[in-house]
């Protein structure tokens, strides 16, 4: 007969009501209780006298919690390790418990776990009060100890709007109605009054968030680390963008829902990050137009959606304007420090070199700066879109100039994986098209310029259902180079990104370069080196090579017909005198085919083959001089 839920009446016998109270001895009671852990990651719990675990007590199959500890007793906080991750805990009926890390805040922690005790044994003493436990088993708890839960409701992010006023440098959230709320690590916040931050008119990057104790908070320009422990610790609000004038290039909504954890928030940024779904179509396009209309060079844009991480952005939302023409600012790197601009929208996605044909955004070692494209060439126009609120759409400019379509197009495939995007929150951008222009004298539009076909035939570039951030191929590397090569020929770098190199007419053979058009050309002025350094040889486009000499430069023994070996000295080729002290000395033109090259300083470059790009495995510089040779630094 089960008397634990039994309640005794006034017609009950004598004999009932001793039956009842015998059998509490067959009752249990469960308590909540804990363990104080002062060190290790692994112990053994000892429940009270005549206590047994219970195991899956907590939601989701979790068998103890793992809480700060304040004046004896479980403050049901999270503990946290060195990276910002919650720490976790393992518990079976022997008391045997484990935990995921080091808490870094030190010990002591406490352990909180279910026991069961018959009747006769309980002891209040040993049971958490229910004002101490009330609500343990919520996703406020568990959110806390188990899933990092932090983020915006789905009811707080419809509730609450955010804004950015550059004028003041100021950035709100405002509730909708009457509040919104924002979880962070497990705890609730609620708010019911607009919120502000003065952010600071550092150029760079501004994190907006809420922090551990719910108030608005700024990084600025953060680094790896503290973007990690912003995604993990804190509710994100917002990105901003500014440049060196304290205006806005990029305002991005990052306020994230309670449904995904810190971690899989950072997981999905770091491998992830912003992507396409549907629509965004091109339209309005007259491809190959006369360049003397304005439509030679505009376009229009459907509505679309795309997704960072668990939120989703429908460019119908934002007041830019896609049609009939679309509206697009342009977005380009500037002065020393490579810092990016952005041009306010237009009608047309690309940057003119001040009133004149169109430029792109050209890179001399150090500075990034505007070229105009040679008359009748052509330049790309690359399109992202972003989670920016006010213009998701925005245009990057081309990075090099081109002779033809065929070039251009090839290029796209290097400049769309190679932009720098250094200083912007590149994972929240994502390519959608390339456009090729073509830029003239001849041409009387506003841009003097108009969009062209590529070489196969296609109005553009579709970038929208293939993964481009972080190239094509199967290398581990991210410099890429040509399909084919001849075998031993010398690697030049083709542009200046660092990033994809080119073959050269010289190969290399056991110490030895050979190619064609080899010459001695033009003697060495006092101007060109210094004494101290004449030492070296350049090879121009053409194939022409000009040897540099301070003392003799070891390079031939005997002349034979076009070849020399060994150590040149006077009188070996026709015209040719040994330097004097001062490193000058007559040079000749005599072609030769083939130098053994003891002693050599400089750098050269060559006439090129043209091959299609693929990907490899070699990881390069973060910048190149355009047509340097490339070295490889170590033996791997």
């Amino acid at each position: 007969m089960d008397t634990r839920n039994r309640r005794l009446g006034p017609w009950d016998s004598l004999g009932s009501i001793i039956e009842a109270i015998d059998g509490l001895e067959n009752t249990n009671v469960k308590c909540t209780w804990f363990e104080s852990v002062a060190s290790g990651l692994s112990g053994t719990i000892t429940p009270p006298t005549g206590g047994t675990i219970v195991l899956n007590e907590w939601s989701a199959g979790v068998d103890v919690l793992v809480s700060k500890i304040d004046t004896g007793v479980p403050t049901f906080e999270p503990v946290l390790d060195d990276e910002g991750a919650v720490i976790t805990g393992t518990l079976d009926a022997s008391g045997n418990w484990t935990i995921s890390g080091t808490p870094a805040d030190g010990y002591p922690i406490s352990l909180v776990y279910v026991y069961r005790v018959a009747l006769e044994d309980f002891n209040s003493v040993y049971c958490l009060s229910a004002a101490q436990i009330e609500g343990i088993d919520t996703l406020s708890f568990l959110g806390n100890l188990t899933d990092n839960i932090t983020g915006f409701t789905d009811e707080g992010r419809a509730q609450s709007t955010i804004a950015f006023d550059e004028g003041t440098l100021t950035f709100t959230i405002t509730p909708v109605g009457d509040k919104y709320s924002v979880w962070i690590l497990g705890k609730e916040f609620v708010y019911t009054s607009v919120e502000t931050k003065v952010i600071s008119s550092t150029e760079g990057a501004h994190w907006i968030y809420f922090d551990s104790t719910g108030t608005i908070q700024e990084l600025v320009n953060p680094t790896e680390a503290q973007e990690k422990t912003a995604i993990l610790q804190t509710g994100l609000i917002a990105q901003i963008l500014i440049d060196n004038a304290s205006q806005e290039i990029y305002f991005a909504d990052e306020r994230h829902g309670v449904s995904m954890s810190g971690w899989t928030h950072l997981y999905l940024h770091e491998t992830i990050g912003f992507k396409y779904y549907e629509g965004l179509n091109p339209g309005n396009l007259q491809v190959d137009g006369s360049g003397n209309d304005n439509a030679s060079a505009v376009m229009s844009l459907t509505d679309g959606e795309l997704f960072d991480e668990d939120l989703k952005y429908e460019t119908s939302d934002s007041p830019q304007t896609l049609a009939p023409i679309a509206s697009i600012p342009v977005y380009y790197i500037d002065g020393v420090a490579g810092s990016w601009r952005k041009d306010t929208a237009t009608d047309y996605p690309v940057k003119r070199f001040g009133t004149s044909r169109l430029a792109y955004n050209s890179y001399s070692a150090p500075t990034y700066s505007q070229t105009e494209v040679t008359n009748n060439d052509f330049v790309l126009c690359h399109i992202f879109a972003t989670n920016d609120i006010d213009e998701p759409i925005i245009a990057v400019q081309g990075i090099e100039e081109y002779a033809n379509a065929n070039q251009a197009r090839i290029g796209a495939e290097t400049e769309i994986t190679f932009i720098n995007t250094d200083g912007l929150p590149g994972h929240e951008f994502t390519a959608l098209f390339t456009f090729i222009y073509q830029t003239s004298d001849s041409y009387s539009n506003a841009v003097q310029a108009r969009i062209v076909h590529t070489d196969t035939g296609d109005d553009y570039v579709d970038w929208r259902q293939t993964a481009v951030s972080s190239g094509s191929g199967s290398g581990g590397g991210d410099v890429t180079g040509p399909s084919s090569a001849t075998d031993n020929a010398m690697a030049l770098f083709d542009g200046v990104t660092g990033k994809v190199i080119k073959e050269s007419a010289l190969t290399i053979t056991t110490g030895v370069i050979a190619g064609t058009g080899l010459a001695l050309t033009t003697p060495i002025i006092n101007t060109i080196l210094s004494a101290a350094t004449k030492n070296g040889i350049t090879i121009a486009e053409d194939g022409a090579v000009t040897l540099y000499f301070n003392e003799l430069v070891k390079l031939a023994t005997t002349a034979t017909g076009a070849t020399i070996t060994g150590e040149l000295v006077a009188g070996q080729v026709t015209g040719l005198n040994a330097p004097d002290a001062a490193g000058e000395a007559v040079r000749t033109t005599t072609n030769i085919t083939e130098v053994n090259l003891l002693a050599l300083t400089g750098g050269g470059e060559t006439a090129l083959h043209s091959h299609a790009l693929s990907a490899g495995d070699v990881v390069g510089p973060g910048s190149a001089v355009d047509n340097a040779v490339a070295l490889f630094d170590s033996t791997t």
